[in-house]
């Protein structure tokens, strides 16, 4: 990939990743506060929330594991298979977690 793609894709993944948050968000704030429960029984609109919120959740964290990967080989000024080679990874790894 070269320079000019991984920015795009940055700010995509940025967008989506914003997205969902927000999504994800609202979405668990109705399940809380805005779902009627009737008789003990959870209806079905509150099924529909919860898958809703489920994709919300998987979307924004597969657009932010996108996000680091691209800001990482957009920082290294390298190609995304060589952002993913396995030493980058642990050299990350280990400057974050020492």
């Amino acid at each position: 990939m070269n320079q000019s793609l991984i920015s795009n894709a940055l700010t995509f993944f940025k967008f989506t990743g914003i997205a969902s948050s927000f999504f994800l968000v609202g979405t668990l704030l109705a399940l809380t506060f805005l779902t009627q429960n009737l008789a003990g029984k959870v209806n079905d609109e509150n099924y529909r929330l919860r898958r809703f919120a489920q994709s919300s959740a998987l979307i924004w964290v597969l657009s932010n594991v996108a996000f680091i990967v691209l800001t990482l080989a957009d920082i290294l000024a390298v190609d995304l298979q060589s952002a993913l080679a396995t030493n980058v990874l642990k050299s990350l790894h280990s400057y974050f977690c020492h």
